[in-house]
């Protein structure tokens, strides 16, 4: 989350911490919960009761940032954390809700002991934990109180930051006019980070670089006022960082320059050991780049791929590529579209389908893919793709079409394919079909040639089915792949589903 907070666990034995219905009271001084970010039973049935409750439930920490209250005070909610535990046969269940300054409100900690038959199937017996420590919460009707709150004595009004008094243009004013050490500039976070949206001035003073506020959608943070502190560390282009949350909280941590693009900020993550990454990245000032007059060999063969893996695996059809000694790879970044070099991992050229990996050394990896590889299709269901056809025509931004899945099989009853109605050209090989909640479920491959049918044909295209990539990711790779659970994007229309995948999508060149 943007601000400190630690979270809902699951652990093991039955017994419940405060189920007395006065002790949940302490809840109306909050107005949302944020879940784990994870699709699963539990969660589920977590979700379900506190939404009855009255109060606002988010998976998403990109959701909540945009939540009114959230906004306007970020002490307002707390964080739920799940944590199981298996000790066999008995499987345990903890769940913690805290606020904004780590303070653990209630506990429910609970086990199968008290179950008449266990160990024989996990998923009922989680359940089971689960329901039994819901039930208080069950009853527990949400009516929002501020004598509860961290509001009556505001949390960020608790926490002063320093205030600069700095501008946008005091702070271009500096940066136009003195030598610039490569950190110094403006930065914006990035549109898929996980943070808040910020607008900062990173300046330096003595031997540090402070991070100034411009521009937040977060209401208490106000331009000036400083957001980092920046020291230099003895390795390159790294430094520690003293971060102030989003409740204006402070952790400690380190941030990476990356060349001239941006530089990325490490957090921890509640509740566990791991960090997530959220990167920024550079809008002034901007090298004076000189066009790159050489001429290029031109490209035998080109089509659209996706990625499969966040560290550079990529998708295609084996045609796009064949036994080519040199592929590029074209990747919609925030600082626009980049160029990698890429090789052939694997291939089943009977199937048309290849895994290609990004080899170049300027390669960053990309954010947690927001879908996963999805068999299930019905005819009739709407899909669609985004690719890059006919780029040597059409331009080498990406395209979107979309259609149908109108027959389970290809052309003769192929069973290998997909006959959909989503609009096809050359270079659209290899790219994704995508279904509604934004899960893969084909390869776009292949139109029907009207020269070999002998009438005229429209919109008649297909699309290899999933399963083919799956077994050469199977058989073909060192290590399994693994994707998110769940539908990530299930909740978004179509025009958001492409703000989102535009950045996994590419174009493949090959020479």
């Amino acid at each position: 989350m943007k601000y400190m907070l630690l979270g809902l666990i699951v652990c093991c034995s039955f017994h419940i911490n405060g189920l007395a219905q006065n002790q949940l009271n302490i809840l109306n001084g909050y107005k949302i919960v944020l879940l784990p970010y994870q699709y699963d039973e539990v969660t589920n049935l977590v979700e379900a009761r506190f939404k009855q409750t009255g109060l606002k439930v988010y998976r998403l920490e990109t959701a909540i940032q945009q939540d009114y209250d959230f906004k306007q005070d970020p002490g307002l909610a707390i964080v739920c954390n799940l944590e199981k535990s298996i000790q066999h046969p008995h499987t345990a269940i903890r769940i913690q809700l805290v606020n904004a300054k780590e303070q653990i409100l209630y506990e429910f900690v609970g086990d199968t002991k008290l179950k008449n038959t266990v160990g024989k199937n996990l998923k009922e017996d989680e359940l089971w934990v689960a329901a039994q420590l819901m039930k208080p919460v069950e009853m527990f009707q949400h009516r929002f109180d501020v004598r509860y709150s961290l509001r009556k004595q505001s949390l960020s009004a608790t926490i002063k930051v320093e205030q600069t008094g700095e501008t946008e243009q005091s702070l271009k004013n500096y940066f136009s006019n003195n030598k610039l050490d490569p950190i110094e500039g403006i930065y914006a976070s990035e549109e898929n980070s996980r943070l808040p949206m910020y607008k900062l001035g990173i300046k330096k003073y003595n031997n540090v670089y402070k991070a100034i506020i411009i521009k937040s959608d977060i209401a208490h943070w106000q331009p000036g006022e400083v957001k980092a502190i920046f020291e230099p560390s003895r390795k390159i282009n790294f430094y520690n960082v003293k971060w102030y949350m989003g409740n204006k909280s402070m952790q400690y941590t380190f941030a990476n320059l990356e060349d001239q693009i941006g530089f990325y900020v490490a957090f921890k993550k509640v509740g566990s050991d791991k960090q997530s990454i959220s990167r920024f990245k550079k809008l002034y000032p901007v090298e004076n780049i000189q066009p790159d007059t050489r001429v290029r060999k031109k490209a035998h063969s080109s089509g659209s791929g996706f990625f499969i893996h966040k560290d550079g695996l990529i998708a295609t059809n084996h045609h796009v590529v064949g036994n080519s000694n040199k592929i590029s790879v074209k990747v919609l970044r925030t600082t626009g579209v980049v160029t990698y070099a890429a090789v052939r991992v694997t291939s089943d050229p009977q199937h048309d389908v290849s895994i290609l990996k990004i080899t170049d050394t300027k390669f960053r990896p990309l954010d947690d893919l927001p879908y996963r590889l999805e068999n299930y299709v019905e005819i009739g269901e709407p899909v669609y793709t985004i690719g890059y056809p006919l780029n040597s025509v059409m331009g080498q931004n990406y395209k979107v079409t979309d259609g149908i899945i109108s027959a389970a099989t290809g052309a003769q009853d192929d069973l290998r394919f997909y006959q959909i109605s989503v609009p096809l050209q050359p270079g659209n090989s290899g790219g994704a079909l995508f279904n509604k909640m934004g899960n893969v479920i084909g390869i776009t491959t292949a139109k029907l040639d009207q020269k070999s049918v002998g009438i005229p044909i429209e919109n008649v295209n297909y699309a290899l089915k999933i399963n083919y990539l799956q077994q050469l990711m199977e058989d073909g790779l060192s290590g399994p792949v693994k994707f998110k659970t769940g539908d990530i994007l299930r909740e978004k229309n179509l025009q958001n589903q492409v703000k989102v995948l535009k950045s996994f999508v590419c174009l493949i060149e090959a020479y």
